[in-house]
């Protein structure tokens, strides 16, 4: 090896370090492509669009919509037949009662499934 010659000791992130180093050792930096290109935009948080939160909704006012229409329907249904008027109103109620009341019951069923998978969704992309 000749006098004066410097070792490498390591080689770290493309640097290579000797033995002999001045006081006033920088590391080398690539000159940049473009130097007149303006540094990058900060990205903007996506805002979430809140499909499902839409999609919920949705369902929910036509549900509702529904209930109503079933209940003000109960007092078109003209009266025939073998029953007398109060008989005929009485079994009218009843069955208006009866369809709001399916009607309820498949708003519960549908808002479970709803929340079973508004759940599965949220957990899933919990990872991520």
């Amino acid at each position: 090896m000749p006098v004066g010659a410097e070792t490498p000791l390591s080689i770290r992130q493309g640097e290579v370090m000797t033995q002999q180093q001045p006081e006033n050792y920088q590391t080398y930096q690539a000159p940049s492509t473009n130097p007149a290109a303006p540094p990058a935009p900060e990205a903007r948080p996506k805002k979430k669009k809140r499909i499902f939160m839409w999609v919920f909704l949705a369902i929910q006012v036509l549900f509702l919509l529904w209930v109503i229409g079933g209940a003000s329907s109960a007092g078109s249904t003209p009266c025939t037949g073998s029953l007398s008027k109060s008989e005929c109103d009485a079994a009218t109620a009843v069955g208006t009662g009866i369809g709001v009341m399916l009607i309820v019951g498949m708003w519960a069923v549908v808002d479970f499934f709803m929340v079973i998978i508004w759940a599965v969704v949220r957990l899933s992309s919990r990872n991520r």
